[in-house]
């Protein structure tokens, strides 16, 4: 039937199509006979072309479908291998897959999922942790981190979401990384042993701490030189029970905003934001909870400036911020809840700093600034006389 309507159409077109076209009556016949031959030469090139174009479009989707297929069949296999118990084997399958990731862009993400739930349920805290899991998870995080530097061009894996919820972490190490674009989510995440971003560059998207905890007394988180220059850094609800967290010399730019809301600060871990440099009004600690505990916190030379908000924060402990440069800056404490401890001054600069404590919460608190340097002492607002929290030189 298909032949019979292919014959029918072909006839149509090489000889009743050039009859009409020809149809003049001016035209001798000789004429016209020349006349149909060079239309049907016309229209029989025009269909070699049409064939040809047919042909390589029916090429390009053959070969389209058989790259698809091979990219399939590489995924499936390195996804295997990620899940045996060789070590050789299990390594093979995390560079295969980050190659795969490289050269299939449209399915880039779907890699990298793969590799983020490898992290994940080999680092869970139930399962036993052999020293060549250890190895391949420290080999993930290696080609995670080396593929979001910026010099890698098209190659560069900033713009995609990368998902560790829920993992128990050791050993990560985020050193000089730069978080750009893409989703980076530690949510409810227990950092275990030491987790570093020291040097990190956050300079856009969205990075959530969302809940995570740090509860071994010999495990720390390290954020040490980062630099927080614009996105969202989130360590909403964090944990702080143990061990270290440290922000030293780090610097927080008024165009990241860093939250810090529900945050347990000190209750049982120490965190520090030594020579800390910190421009309001990106991060904030409204909310913020200083919990007592073994812990410390402290700002000690840290430099402050621009409005930093501890709205609503409440404190349970000691918090230092001795030998810190507050000139000029604006700490505002709205709705603070002052239960227990000393807010130490001791040393630090506040010529000029204005600090707003209107509505206080009122406790055992007290905040000391009898030890500030260069006889500056902050202006006193939102509260009229100075209430008795606040101890000032004589």
């Amino acid at each position: 039937m298909c032949l019979l309507v292919m014959a029918s159409v072909l006839v149509l077109v090489f000889w009743a199509l050039p009859a009409w076209v020809t149809r003049q009556p001016t035209l001798v016949a000789a004429d016209r006979y020349k006349a149909m031959a060079d239309v049907r030469t016309g229209l029989a090139a025009i269909l070699a072309a049409l064939g040809a174009a047919g042909g390589l479009a029916y090429t390009a989707r053959t070969f389209r479908l058989s790259q698809v297929g091979q990219l399939t069949g590489r995924f499936d296999s390195a996804a295997k291998q990620m899940g045996q118990d060789d070590q050789t084997v299990r390594l093979a399958g995390i560079h295969a897959m980050a190659q795969l990731a490289d050269e299939w862009v449209s399915q880039r993400q779907t890699c990298i999922d793969v590799l983020c739930a490898f992290v994940r349920v080999t680092s869970h805290p139930t399962h036993p942790q052999p020293d060549d899991v250890r190895e391949a998870r420290r080999t993930t995080f290696r080609i995670i981190k080396e593929h979001l530097s910026q010099r890698r061009g098209q190659n560069s894996w900033g713009r995609y979401e990368f998902d560790f919820t829920g993992a128990a972490l050791k050993e990560a190490d985020f050193t000089g990384t730069t978080f750009a674009d893409g989703r980076f989510l530690f949510e409810k995440v227990q950092f275990e042993e030491g987790v570093r971003f020291d040097g990190a560059v956050f300079t856009g998207g969205h990075v959530s701490f969302r809940g995570a905890s740090l509860s071994n007394a010999d495990s720390y988180i390290s954020f040490i030189n980062a630099s927080f220059r614009g996105g969202e850094v989130v360590f909403d609800d964090v944990t702080f029970g143990g061990g270290e967290a440290r922000f030293d010399d780090a610097v927080f730019t008024s165009r990241c905003l860093v939250t810090f809301k529900g945050a347990q600060l000190g209750a049982g871990g120490s965190v520090y934001f030594k020579d800390t440099r910190i421009q309001g009004p990106g991060i904030s600690f409204a909310g913020s909870r200083f919990s007592s505990g073994k812990g410390e916190v402290r700002f000690d030379g840290a430099t402050f400036s621009g409005t930093v908000h501890f709205d609503g924060a409440e404190f349970r402990r000691d918090v230092h911020f001795d030998g810190a440069d507050l000139a000029g800056a604006n700490l505002v404490f709205t709705g603070a809840e002052w239960h227990t401890g000393r807010i130490s001054f001791d040393g630090s600069d506040c010529t000029d700093m204005i600090m707003n404590l209107e509505s206080p919460v009122k406790g055992m608190s007290y905040i000391d600034l009898r030890g500030t340097a260069n006889g500056g002492t902050p202006r006193i607002t939102g509260v009229d006389p100075v209430p008795p929290l606040v101890l000032l030189k004589p």
